[in-house]
């Protein structure tokens, strides 16, 4: 059972793949807010039906919800929207593979987001894991060019490299204004 997460992985990864090629052959049709609204128009009845699932046939309850909860979970849900649209608008820049590396920043970011909105702490080994990441995301954002302090500096204001970075920050923010929900519901 502990190994379970290796294959798991390999199927997320798989399915990220292929719903970024779909998006992309939506957008050329529906553009970037049509593209958008697939992925959660169509996702929302599903994970309604998920809710329902859970209710119906596990000994879980749905927690009371209050009016923290609904303002934090509609920030980060448009937050999410919001991340997934400047993604998708990077479809048909020249640079896609630049702006998409960057909005891998995320982690960095929600990182960043979680210290300064909820206060938590991250260890000495999430930081070098952090800073590990953010280092690799540069390295792979100047691969075609020569590596050099004035790469590095000019990859970052690149327009497809601002939009990803934007894109990272609402998938930070969205992330941890789900973290935020969850802890105002109470409970364990």
């Amino acid at each position: 059972m502990s190994l379970l997460w290796i294959p798991l992985t390999i199927i997320a990864a798989f399915l990220q793949n292929l719903r970024m090629m779909l998006q992309k052959k939506l957008k050329n049709q529906l553009g970037t807010t049509g593209a958008t609204f697939v992925r959660f128009g169509y996702g929302f009845p599903i994970a309604l039906l998920y809710l329902f699932g859970l209710i119906i046939f596990t000994d879980l309850t749905v927690p009371r919800i209050n009016l923290q909860f609904l303002f934090i979970v509609i920030s980060g849900g448009l937050a999410q929207i919001f991340g997934t649209a400047l993604l998708v608008s990077l479809f048909d820049k020249r640079n896609f593979a630049v702006g998409t590396t960057y909005s891998k920043t995320e982690t960095v970011q929600a990182a960043v987001f979680g210290i300064i909105f909820l206060g938590e702490a991250i260890s000495l080994f999430a930081a070098i894991g952090i800073l590990v990441s953010l280092v690799g995301v540069v390295f792979i954002s100047v691969a075609r060019n020569p590596l050099g302090i004035k790469a590095i500096i000019t990859s970052w204001t690149e327009k497809p490299a601002l939009i990803g970075l934007a894109s990272g920050a609402s998938f930070g923010i969205a992330a941890v204004s789900y973290r935020g929900a969850s802890l105002s519901l109470g409970g364990s």
